[in-house]
Formats: structure tokens, sequence, C-alpha cells
């Protein structure tokens, strides 16, 4: 093992290396830097500044164990956890990332965080518009004038451009003239870790762009200082900033009547989400985003059990309609045979065979999914797709975590079809009575009413 130095020396290896042989954003590079930075000095106020120390078996598991331990008992002055699982799986992404660093360059004999545990990340289903919000916002830029100014054409661009190719924001204000295919309807879109992607565009974004350049043209040539190639540009001609982008969706967000649920992350889950609901492949959406691994893109085939009910009674002639006219209901037979009354509330149930099929093609979507994410069936064998752990996209807690929510999932649909078998769905299994449609709504598998729930509770 080589003495080059403390754990200082090694990280200022590691940034380095960061930054010149992966190639990783400025952004990226910052945070790792943040994570790594409170990690040595939480070793060296344990007195582990010694890379010697650092690598040794128990001492260097036990001390990742305890910074991880740490970041999720933290507290702020209002007494509340400082920071979210999210935040502390990112922070340990980069501990491992320094670690195997070193072990690969020999500072280390062994990697003290490969046994450490990533807490549980919740999965955020993403915050996309619906489809007439995104028609109500780009109205609010709509180039309806016979010489509109140059800064509706330039903010009419940018938002027909996130949303119609669905590209991050740095990457758009990174967007050179030399990237556009104009007449093909292509870009090259450079993402994180400066990897180059050809994102198609559509016709309207294409024709915002073709609108905008002109004037692009006009303020580039007034300017001292204007930047000859970025494509958005500001008043003065400099390259667009990710702030001043920023500013600039959320301003027409509130113009739009969308509050603050607008930004430019919200324009690219939109753009996935639409094209998933309108049947696109999952591999596609991928290429689309730049996703490295189809684990993260997966989080947009999260189709809540509500939406599956809504689609179902919008789709189905007979979702919502009783078999018979009002006062003609008649008396099925009771259990002797002999006249009984028709239970109203039963034939409200979810038991069409619709419904059976659309459970089912869930059952084989989420199979599918967990396939495709390494997950055996028993356990989870996510290790040959971390060989690079500084991707934080693909980065361990996250995937596991979306494994457990898509294995919950298939665990209510999977017992919710069980109940279909018995004949007994919607049923409650403690007292025999219907279970009201907007609990079976939002859960499916339900077992209980609410009456019998929350008395069990």
């Amino acid at each position: 093992m080589s003495d080059s130095g403390g754990l200082g020396t090694l990280l200022a290896e590691y940034e380095t290396w960061l930054a010149v042989e992966r190639g990783v954003a400025a952004n990226t590079l910052a945070a790792y830097r943040r994570d790594l930075r409170s990690y040595t000095r939480f070793l060296a106020d344990r007195g582990l500044d010694d890379p010697a120390m650092v690598g040794s078996e128990p001492a260097g598991t036990e001390a990742v164990a305890a910074f991880v331990e740490h970041l999720k008992t933290a507290r702020g002055e209002d007494g509340r956890t400082r920071f979210k699982p999210a935040s502390v799986a990112r922070a340990l992404v980069a501990v491992r990332s320094f670690h195997r660093f070193c072990l690969v360059e020999g500072h280390l004999s062994a990697d003290p965080s490969e046994d450490v545990t990533a807490p549980r990340v919740p999965q955020g289903i993403p915050k996309a518009l619906a489809e007439g919000e995104i028609e109500a916002l780009l109205a609010v830029v709509a180039i309806d004038d016979v010489s509109p100014g140059p800064v509706r054409l330039r903010d009419r661009a940018i938002l027909e451009t996130l949303y119609g190719t669905g590209m991050r924001i740095s990457e758009l204000v990174g967007l050179d003239l030399s990237a556009l295919d104009l007449e093909d309807g292509l870009l090259r879109a450079f993402g994180k870790g400066a990897k180059e992607r050809v994102v198609p565009m559509g016709r309207a974004a294409s024709a915002a762009i073709v609108a905008w350049l002109p004037a692009r043209l006009e303020i580039v040539a007034r300017a001292r200082r204007g930047d000859p190639d970025a494509v958005f540009v500001n008043p003065r001609g400099g390259r667009l900033t990710r702030q001043g982008c920023w500013k600039i969706v959320q301003r027409h967000g509130l113009r739009a009547g969308l509050g603050g649920r607008l930004s430019p992350h919200v324009l690219r889950h939109s753009c996935a989400t639409h094209m998933v609901d309108r049947g696109a492949d999952l591999r596609v959406v991928q290429e689309l985003l730049g996703h490295a691994s189809v684990s993260t893109t997966q989080v947009y085939t999260k189709v809540t059990q509500s939406r599956l009910r809504a689609v179902y009674d919008a789709a189905h002639p007979r979702a919502r309609t009783l078999p018979f006219p009002t006062g003609d209901t008649p008396e099925p037979p009771g259990p002797s045979g002999g006249p009984g009354r028709l239970d109203l509330a039963a034939m409200a149930d979810v038991t069409n065979a619709t419904l059976r099929a659309q459970l089912e093609r869930e059952q084989t979507r989420i199979r599918s999914q967990l396939e495709q994410m390494g997950h055996g069936g028993i356990g989870m064998a996510f290790d040959e797709g971390f060989a690079d752990s500084g991707q934080v996209t693909a980065e361990r807690g996250e995937v596991e975590a979306l494994a457990g929510t898509l294995l919950d999932t298939l665990a209510e649909v999977e017992h919710a079809l069980e109940k279909f078998d018995a004949g007994g769905y919607g049923q409650c299994e403690r007292c025999g009575q219907p279970i009201a449609e907007d609990r079976l709504e939002a859960k499916p598998a339900a077992r209980l009413c609410m009456s019998c729930a929350s008395s069990r509770r």
C-alpha cells in the first residue's frame, strides 16, 4: 500500500481524476467535493486521518457506517432532520467512489465502504404537468404578433425545446449553433460526463428556433462581447446562464397560472411522462433523456392504481352503468332459491374481466422491470450494474429503493388477482362488507374496509 500522503492529499488526487479522467460536470464535482470534505472532517475528528487506519478492518468499515449514521441523525437548529435519505445516499456514493479510487491506485489495501448499506430512498413520482397545462404555458408566449419582440421569440424557443426534447437546463444553455440540424430536426446534446447524444426535435421546437435565430443574430451583432456560438443569449449577447433560464421559465409559469410548480426540470419530466403515457418504448425514452441506467427512466412507468381505475372507468362502456333502470331492479334468488335483494354495493365492486386483464398486464410489466434491474426474485443482485460507483443516476440506494417499491406494488397486484380467483375481491376479510370504492382505488389489494382497518390500529 502506498503512503503518498494523508486523506487530504488523496482527496485532491481524486478530485483531479474526477475532473480530468471522468470529465464530470462542475455541479457533480462540487457535490462530491462537499460530501467528501464533510467525510474527511468527520474522520479527522475521530483521529482517523491516516489512510492505513481508514483502510484497516474493522475500523474502516465502522468509521464509514458511523459517518452515514451521523448524517441520518443530524439535526438543524429547528430540531428537524438536516439531511434527507437521498442526500445521505448521495454522500455514501461519493465515499464509495473515493475509496474505490484509492484502492485501485494502491493507496488502500481494502475498501471500507463496500459492506455499508445505503439508506432506503423513497421513490418520488415525477411532478409532470398535464398536457392541457403545457398548452396553456405555450399559449402565454404564442407568436401571434406581426413582428414579435426578440425576448418572446427566445422564450418561446426555450419552452418548446425544453418540452420537445426533454433536455436538461444545463444542456440547453450549453447548446451551440453547430449542434443544430434544423433540416432534419435533430440536435446534439452534451449531458453528464460530457456524454454526447443525438436528440430529435418536434416541428414546433424546430420552428420556434428558426423564428428566434434572426433576432439572435441581431443581438449578437450589436453586442460588444457577444457569444457567436451560443443558441440562447441574453439581451447583451452573452450566453444565457442556468439561473437566467430558470427565471424565464418560472416567470412564464406564473403568467400561465401554474404558480411555483414550473421549472425546467418539470418540463423534462412532462416530456418523458407524456411520451410513456402515449406508448413510447422505455429504451427510447432512456436514450432521449440521456439516462445512464434504464432504472432511472423506469420511474415514469409507475402507473398509480387510481389512474388504472380512471382509465378503466373512461374506457369501458359499462364501468359506471347499472344493468337495470332505476326502479326496475329485480330481486335475484336468495340462498334458498326464494326472492332476495340485489346488493347494489356489491354490484359496484371492481370485478370486471377488463380490470383483471389490466392487472395481469401490470403484473407482467413490473416483473419485466425487476428482471431488467437485475432482481432475481429472491434477493437483489445489483452489483454488476454499479461498476462505476460515481454514477449518481444509477446509485445503488436509489435503485434498491425503486425495486422495493416495485415489489410492494407487485404484491398488491398479485393479492388482488388472488381475490379475483377466490371470488371475494372488494369484500372486507373481517366483516364481509363491501370495501368502499375510493379505498379500492387507493389500495386495490385492500383486505379490510376502512372501519375495520381503523379499529385494528
